[in-house]
């Protein structure tokens, strides 16, 4: 893939976490109503986790912006994406957490995947 492909994903990995979290933290009650959910007993820590993907789509479009100068942001990325995901597939199946869920973590996963080939990608531009 070319810079100009990685710099496509990584602004489209930004608005998936600025418009998902920006909308949920807005729209939470709807969201819970819609899939029959219980609402969150600490809201606090619901708007918190919100408030951190909000910031990681920030670091997402810095790193669309200056592909090579960011690439701790993309390192973080993928550890905070996959932490994400291994923790909501786990309640999916062990805790009996809505599926609905799935999906988030699943789309996380495809950006786990771009970000890591954008890192051997710009390993093999400083060789």
């Amino acid at each position: 893939m070319t810079d100009r492909t990685y710099q496509r994903i990584f602004l489209v990995g930004a608005l998936w976490n600025l418009f998902g979290a920006g909308s949920f933290f807005l729209l939470w009650r709807q969201a819970f109503a819609y899939f029959h959910l219980e609402p969150p007993h600490y809201l606090a820590f619901f708007h918190a986790w919100l408030a951190l993907a909000f910031v990681f789509g920030i670091g997402y479009y810095y790193v669309s912006r200056d592909l090579y100068g960011n690439l701790n942001i993309v390192r973080l990325g993928i550890y905070g994406k996959t932490a994400f995901s291994v923790i909501f597939i786990y309640h999916v199946i062990f805790s009996g957490f809505h599926p609905v869920f799935l999906g988030g973590a699943f789309i996380d996963l495809v950006f786990v995947v771009l970000y890591g080939l954008f890192l051997a990608h710009a390993r093999r531009r400083k060789v």
